[in-house]
């Protein structure tokens, strides 16, 4: 028997139900999403002669030198400790990403594992 005191009108009661637990899945997902992009993962390398910070999402939005670090080493080591910085600010965003997605499916799967791919489908565009 359709259920008319939801959002979808017409459909059997538990179909409706299911349809608009996952609109509101897609909304925190939408919601977690913006969260990340406010948060930030800093990465270092060289004992900190490089710091690399990315957004939560894993974009690069900074990178610092250590006053001096230009001047006196060659071009090809501060290449290297940028990308050991940005590698590690990434993998530390990643970390925030998995972290903060984790809390939104473990809702939208009711505390059961995660299907595989799941998490990908709902939470990129």
């Amino acid at each position: 028997m359709p259920n008319r005191s939801d959002g979808f009108p017409g459909l059997p009661g538990d179909l409706s139900q299911l349809l608009a637990r996952a609109q509101k899945a897609q909304e925190d997902v939408a919601r977690a999403r913006a969260s990340l992009a406010a948060m930030t993962a800093e990465g270092r390398a060289g004992a900190g002669m490089v710091t690399a910070v990315c957004d939560g999402t894993g974009e690069l939005v900074r990178v610092r030198f250590e006053p001096g670090l230009l001047a006196r080493e060659e071009a090809s080591v501060v290449e290297d400790l940028v990308v050991a910085a940005v590698r590690d600010a990434r993998r530390k965003a990643a970390e925030l990403e998995r972290t903060t997605m984790a809390g939104v499916m473990g809702g939208l799967t009711g505390g059961l594992p995660m299907p595989p791919g799941l998490a990908d489908l709902l939470g990129r565009s």
